[in-house]
């Protein structure tokens, strides 16, 4: 029972501090590797929209292109 409280409380004290640990080289890798994604799929997104007269593929590529846009930033 002694460890759970110390555990807690250490946890807690974790929460309450405002220091921010640096990224781990995979979660930076999956990052630059999603931006990546990202920022490709709009210009493929994009050239759907130009191509296709199909109206539910229009919509669901617009909405594709905005949540990808709203993503990226």
């Amino acid at each position: 029972m002694i460890h759970t409280i110390e555990a807690l409380t250490t946890y807690l004290k974790t929460i309450n501090t405002n220091k921010h640990e640096p990224l781990h080289i995979g979660e930076a890798m999956g990052c630059w590797l999603y931006f990546t994604t990202l920022t490709e799929e709009i210009p493929a997104v994009e050239t759907s929209l130009h191509t296709t007269t199909d109206k539910t593929l229009l919509e669901l590529a617009h909405e594709s292109k905005l949540l990808a846009l709203t993503q990226r930033r």
